[in-house]
């Protein structure tokens, strides 16, 4: 029964230390290359976890199966440092400039969280108690003739210059897309499509006491998966449920599309990075955990807020996925960053994420 108990954990064992070698190839290997080894990275956190308690266990137990996961773990410490933070020190609140990101999912237009205006509302206040002096929403929505005019109340005050993608005029009234509002000037200011009716980057350059800085909005492919294929995601998530072949079908598909047409947004943003002429302020959703491409190639040139002065796992994402951070405030490495914190408010399928950076460093 010991030998057969033993076998049963090995087992286990290779398949989770497979699984994770897979999410740390995630970072180098282009999602062109293998969308497969890139949607692993997803499970990064998880397998993190899971690879430390199989590590334990045969400490315990004094086997040398230890060595699989213990090596692993050791490869990870790299991607571990952007991914999870010991931080036990409160910073002091410093001034400088504060910088917000957050995928608001439409303001909650299609009562996903409340009735109709109640999580609207709740935005607008948490803005007001945070007064953010930059603002990047990714899933924005604002439409006048359905009384959901959200453009004018977050325009108002300092907040009073803006930027909402060039496009997306449905039904006349109706904007769309991403949103980046700013206490300071907006002095030039560009949009990057996939498609017509997607927009995956924009970028403001902000004139702040006398100095330019580029602010990059972006919101990278989402999944889209479709109602079905989110219940039955849920019930793989919650209930180990083995969903049906249709079902398994449309979701790796999802994942095949979103993941190749991800590439080549993360190619065209990194080489906009990199030619920038300002200091670069990256705010956005990127669909994706630090073990991924896309943050290992805008890191390249850019700090991690999170990593500057976060804590834990840092997790973005409020749904049904556990640990994930997929929201990021990346920084230029001349600029510095303090006091990041994700905010627990359930406005949306996203926490706003702030920080406050200095620009003279």
């Amino acid at each position: 029964m010991k030998t057969f108990i033993k076998i049963v954990f090995v087992v286990l064992n290779v398949l989770a230390a497979a699984a994770f070698l897979l999410a740390l190839l995630a970072t180098n290997v282009s999602p062109e290359t293998s969308w497969m080894i890139a949607a692993c990275g997803l499970l990064f956190p998880v397998l993190v976890i899971v690879n430390l308690v199989f590590v334990l266990i045969w400490f315990f137990a004094k086997s040398y199966w230890i060595l699989p996961s213990a090596c692993l773990m050791i490869v990870a410490v790299p991607t571990l440092i952007h991914a999870i933070q010991f931080n036990f020190s409160k910073d002091e609140e410093k001034k400088g400039l504060k910088v917000m990101s957050f995928n608001s999912r439409l303001f909650d237009y299609y009562e996903a969280i409340a009735k109709r205006g109640v999580v609207r509302d709740s935005i607008f206040e948490m803005l007001n108690r945070e007064q953010p002096d930059i603002v990047c929403f990714q899933e924005f929505y604002s439409r006048e003739s359905k009384k959901w005019n959200v453009i004018g109340p977050l325009s108002n005050g300092l907040r009073k210059h803006v930027y909402l993608n060039e496009m997306g005029d449905f039904y006349n009234d109706t904007k769309w897309g991403l949103f980046t509002i700013s206490a300071y000037p907006i002095v030039n200011k560009k949009s990057f499509y996939f498609d017509p009716a997607y927009p995956f980057a924009t970028y403001c350059d902000i004139n702040i006491n006398s100095d330019t800085v580029r602010v990059f909005n972006v919101h990278l492919h989402s999944f889209r998966f479709s109602e079905k294929e989110r219940v039955a995601l849920g019930e793989i998530i919650e209930n180990n449920a083995i969903p049906s072949t249709e079902a398994s079908k449309g979701i790796l598909k999802r994942f095949e599309y979103a993941y190749i047409a991800k590439a080549k947004q993360v190619d065209t943003v990194a080489t906009l990075i990199k030619s920038s002429p300002y200091r670069v302020i990256v705010c956005g959703d990127l669909n994706d955990p630090p073990s991924s491409y896309a943050y290992h190639e805008f890191t390249q040139k850019l700090d991690d807020s999170f990593v500057e002065s976060g804590s834990g796992f840092g997790k973005t994402y409020a749904g049904k996925l556990p640990l994930l951070r997929i929201d990021y405030i990346l920084h230029d490495e001349k600029i510095s960053s303090s006091n990041y914190k994700t905010l627990s408010h359930h406005l949306s399928d996203h926490y706003p994420i702030t920080c406050t950076m200095e620009l003279t460093k």
